[in-house]
């Protein structure tokens, strides 16, 4: 039974290994990532970031994936969000449909 649960344990993606960051994104930390499947098993994400940068503005968007790793929608557009000087914010996704079991963030800021 131990062995099954550090198996578990490990394939358990990292934050890391979840977020896809673009262009000069080293000065917002992704401090948080969770998710949760919600009523009629549609998948909802929530991530946190906080801004070390002078610049405020940041862009986001999800790529929602199936059980199989794929893609199961169009890519989103990016959406902007103006994260002042240490802040944080919390930004949220909803799959837009319930074949989503699984999300990489993507991250981009504008300097």
């Amino acid at each position: 039974m131990t062995t099954l649960a550090l198996v578990a344990c490990s394939s358990t993606p990292s934050i890391k290994d979840m977020a896809v960051r673009m262009g000069d994104t080293d000065s917002i930390q992704i401090m948080d990532m969770r998710s949760i499947i919600v009523r009629n098993g549609v998948l909802t994400a929530q991530v946190t970031i906080q801004n070390d940068s002078k610049s405020n503005l940041v862009s986001y968007r999800f790529r929602w994936l199936g059980k199989n790793g794929m893609t199961v929608t169009d890519e989103e557009a990016w959406k902007p969000v103006t994260v002042g000087k240490g802040q944080s914010t919390v930004i949220m996704g909803i799959a837009p449909t319930p074949d989503a079991t699984d999300f990489r963030f993507k991250l981009n800021q504008y300097k």
